[in-house]
């Protein structure tokens, strides 16, 4: 039957956009490379930028000279820590110096992680990693009958050309495994160049390491003045 027109509903008129009026999506090579970009952008706020302190390095390696000095000059031995703990493991040597050197150097640290607990805050790179790297390290001082301490520092400082040709070949291994391996995204650290990032420490920071290089070179000299007043009397 006919509907009459006055009862008739009319019905909607839909718009459909043209091809034009539809929004371009990402094809799936640009959303793979605006999640690449978006990876990156998030690592790299996450990463640790690091810095040149070549101030901190100085004052360093002054306190580092002043130990190295000291121990020849009081026990006739060189700086060596992988041969001061090898000598009480392997050797069954239990001289006390070994566990009062050892003792000291734990002791030094624990005192200047109280005066400066900011400094504590390392990236870590997990368990699992850092136990076999201490692993490599441990085997391939005991390889080469040294590590950064006895070779690095002490042999290099003598001239001695088998600890200047050691010294080459652990810091040719260490960059090439640390590249290999991505280290610097195990420790969030960022692979950028730190010259640009110079840093100059503050007053209080050099007043807190010359306390530090002071205090060292007054306990040598006591020390030395000590063993030889005992030398006398013996």
């Amino acid at each position: 039957p006919d509907t009459p027109l006055h009862n008739a509903r009319p019905r909607p008129i839909h718009h459909f956009p043209t091809r034009a009026q539809l929004p371009l999506l990402p094809s799936s090579a640009h959303r793979s490379q605006l999640l690449t970009s978006a990876d990156a952008t998030m690592s790299s706020v996450q990463a640790v930028s690091l810095n040149f302190e070549p101030a901190h390095a100085a004052i360093g390696g002054a306190i580092l000279g002043v130990a190295t000095v000291g121990k020849l000059l009081l026990t006739g031995r060189v700086l060596g820590i992988s041969g001061t703990i090898k000598g009480p493991v392997v050797d069954g040597d239990a001289a006390p110096w070994r566990f009062a050197f050892v003792s000291g150097l734990i002791a030094a640290g624990l005192l200047d992680a109280m005066m400066n607990p900011l400094q504590v805050a390392e990236p870590s790179a997990g368990l699992v990693r850092t136990a076999i790297a201490g692993l490599l390290v441990g085997a391939g001082s005991a390889m080469g009958n040294g590590c950064t301490s006895g070779h690095g520092i002490c042999g290099n400082a003598r001239f001695a050309p088998r600890s200047m040709a050691y010294t080459v070949v652990f810091m040719a291994t260490g960059f090439a495994v640390a590249t290999v391996f991505n280290t610097n995204a195990a420790l969030a650290v960022a692979s950028t160049s730190a010259i640009n990032n110079m840093v100059i420490p503050a007053a209080d920071t050099l007043a807190h390491w010359g306390m530090i290089l002071a205090g060292s070179v007054a306990a040598f000299a006591g020390l030395g003045h000590f063993a030889r007043r005992e030398s006398k009397k013996g």
